[in-house]
C-alpha cells in the first residue's frame, strides 16, 4: 500500500475501513474484518511470533479457534511446530472430553505444514486411526480437511460398517474431491442400505456430472431414491442413468427453459417434486408430456393462486399441493386427471365457507391436510367430504 507511505494514522485507517476491503464498520465505534479469515491469519502471525504457543495449545477445544491454529502451524518453525502438535496431542490423550475435537484439530494442521517431525507425524497418523470410521455428522468436513492423505486411511470396501458410518465415510470421501475419490466412491456403491445410497446420490454435487452418472450412480439400484438434480449439467446426464423414478427440482433450476421437456425423457420417472415461484414455471410444467407419472408434487415458495390443470397427467395417482392459497378456485381448477385418488394439501389456505374446489375429480378417495388454514388465519383440520377419507398429518 505504497500510495497510503505519507498518510497520518487516520487517514490510513479510513483507507483500510473504506477502500481496501479488509475492514467494515458494522456498528457506532465498532470495527472488525471483512472476513473472518482476515483476523485469524493476522492472530495466528502474531501467535507464532510472539512465541505464545501455550496459548493456541490452551484453545484448540474451541472452534472458534481452530482455523487460527490450523494457520500458525504452516507458520510455524519446526521447534513451534513441533510444540504445538505434541500439545495438542497431548491435551487429547489426558482430556476425554476434547479427545476428538483435538485430535481433528491436530490432524487438519497437517494442510499447512510442508513437513513435519517423523515422531509427530506417527503421533497424528495415530490419532486418525482414532477418528475413524467417521460417525458424527460434522466428522466429515473436518477429516476432509485432512486432505487427500486421508484416502489412504479409508476403507476400500464398506462391508462391515455400520449404516451411518458407511454413508459418513462416503461424505468424506466426496469432500476431498479427485479422481482418486471417484474411484473409491464407484467401489462404495455396492453397497445399498438407504443412507449410504443417499449419500451417493448427494456427493453427485462434487464432481463432474456425466462422469459421476456414468461410473457411480449407474451401478447404484435407484429405483424409489429420490434424486435432486441441482444444474443442467444434472438433468442432462440423469438421461444416461437407469432406474431413476423419483426425481426433485429445487427452485431457480424449474425456471430454466426446457428443464422438465428434458426430465420428460427419463425412462422410468414416476414421481417428480418442484419448487415454483412463478405462473410460467407451472404452465411450463402442466404443459409437458409425462405419461408415465403416478405422482406429483408442486410446492409454490410464494403462496401463488394459479391453478394448474393436471389433464395431461393421465397416470397420475397422487398429487402434493404446497404453498397455494386455494380460497378462490373454483370446482374442477385441477382439471380432469382420471386416475387421481389422493389429494394433499400442504401450509394452503382454503376457504371452508366456499364448496370444496376439488370435488369434481372424477375419482378422490383420500384428502390429507398439513398445516393448511382458513382464510381468517385460524388451522383448518377437517373437511366435510362425503364418501372421501379426510386426514392430518401435523
Amino acid at each position: 500500500m505504497r500510495h497510503v507511505a505519507d498518510l497520518g494514522g487516520a487517514a490510513v485507517l479510513d483507507q483500510l475501513r473504506h477502500r481496501s476491503g479488509l475492514l467494515r464498520d458494522p456498528a457506532e465505534d465498532r470495527i472488525d474484518f471483512v472476513h473472518r479469515t482476515f483476523q485469524e491469519y493476522l492472530a495466528a502471525a502474531e501467535a507464532v511470533d510472539a512465541d505464545r504457543v501455550g496459548d493456541l495449545v490452551g484453545r484448540a477445544h474451541l472452534d472458534l479457534w481452530r482455523e487460527t491454529i490450523v494457520l500458525a502451524a504452516g507458520h510455524a518453525g519446526t521447534r513451534q511446530r513441533e510444540e504445538l502438535l505434541n500439545g495438542i496431542l497431548d491435551r487429547a490423550d489426558a482430556e476425554r472430553k476434547y479427545a476428538r475435537k483435538l485430535r481433528l484439530v491436530a490432524a487438519s494442521c497437517q494442510e499447512t505444514c510442508t513437513s513435519l517431525p517423523v515422531r509427530v507425524a506417527e503421533r497424528i497418523d495415530a490419532a486418525i486411526d482414532k477418528l475413524l470410521p467417521p460417525r458424527r455428522s460434522t466428522d466429515p468436513a473436518a477429516l476432509a480437511a485432512v486432505g487427500p492423505g486421508l484416502l489412504r486411511k479409508l476403507p476400500r470396501s464398506l462391508a462391515g460398517l455400520s449404516e451411518t458410518a458407511a454413508a459418513r465415510t462416503v461424505e468424506t470421501v466426496a469432500l476431498i474431491g479427485g479422481e482418486e475419490t471417484r474411484e473409491l466412491l464407484r467401489a462404495y456403491a455396492v453397497r445399498q442400505d438407504a443412507k449410504t445410497v443417499e449419500a451417493l446420490v448427494e456427493a453427485w454435487s462434487y464432481f463432474p456430472a456425466e462422469d459421476y452418472a456414468c461410473e457411480v450412480l449407474a451401478v447404484i439400484r435407484l429405483e424409489s431414491v429420490p434424486v435432486v438434480v441441482k444444474h443442467a449439467g444434472q438433468v442432462r446426464a440423469g438421461r444416461t442413468v437407469p432406474g431413476i423414478t423419483r426425481v426433485g427440482i429445487p427452485l431457480g433450476l424449474a425456471e430454466r427453459e426446457g428443464v422438465f421437456r428434458e426430465i420428460a425423457t427419463y425412462p422410468d420417472l414416476t414421481f417428480l417434486s418442484v419448487q415454483i415461484r412463478a405462473d410460467e414455471t407451472l404452465r411450463a410444467l402442466t404443459r409437458t408430456p409425462l405419461p408415465r407419472l403416478t405422482m406429483l408434487s408442486v410446492h409454490s415458495t410464494r403462496r401463488m393462486t394459479k391453478a394448474p390443470d393436471l389433464s395431461a397427467f393421465t397416470a397420475l395417482e397422487a398429487f402434493v399441493l404446497g404453498g397455494f392459497d386455494v380460497s378462490g378456485w373454483h370446482d374442477g381448477a385441477l382439471g380432469t386427471p382420471a386416475e387421481l385418488w389422493h389429494l394433499m394439501l400442504s401450509d394452503c389456505t382454503l376457504d371452508a365457507t366456499a364448496p370444496f374446489p376439488f370435488s369434481a375429480l372424477p375419482s378422490p378417495t383420500h384428502v390429507t391436510l398439513e398445516r393448511c388454514r382458513r382464510t381468517d388465519g385460524s388451522p383448518l383440520t377437517d373437511l366435510a367430504l362425503p364418501g372421501v377419507v379426510v386426514m392430518r398429518w401435523d
